[in-house]
């Protein structure tokens, strides 16, 4: 009967488990190879019309009596508002394949 001592098992173990971690950064460089080819490029004449009216809507809020932006919202929504208008509407369908 053919027996194993711990050390050998524990050999094999590191090894099978070296095996599976290098197939998987292989996946993921496979995937962010694929994601970096498919990155949107700037638009070459942005519309910041709507980022204007965003800056606009803000500072005017700003000064009214009950002005309340506990969520921090305005910032999110312009930051989206800026990589739409240079890279275009569907840049968060890129971004979201990135995650």
């Amino acid at each position: 009967m053919l027996r194993k001592t711990v050390a050998e098992l524990r050999k094999e173990l590191r090894i099978a488990e070296e095996a599976e971690l290098a197939a998987e950064n292989a996946k993921e460089e496979a995937r962010l190879a694929e994601i970096r080819v498919s990155m949107p490029k700037p638009i070459e004449a942005p519309d910041f019309s709507a980022i204007v009216r965003g800056a606009k809507s803000y500072v005017t809020s700003c000064a009214e009596p009950h002005f309340y932006d506990e969520d921090g919202d305005s910032a999110d929504y312009m930051f989206e508002e800026v990589l739409k208008a240079v890279y275009g509407p569907k840049v968060f369908d890129w971004i979201n394949k990135c995650r």
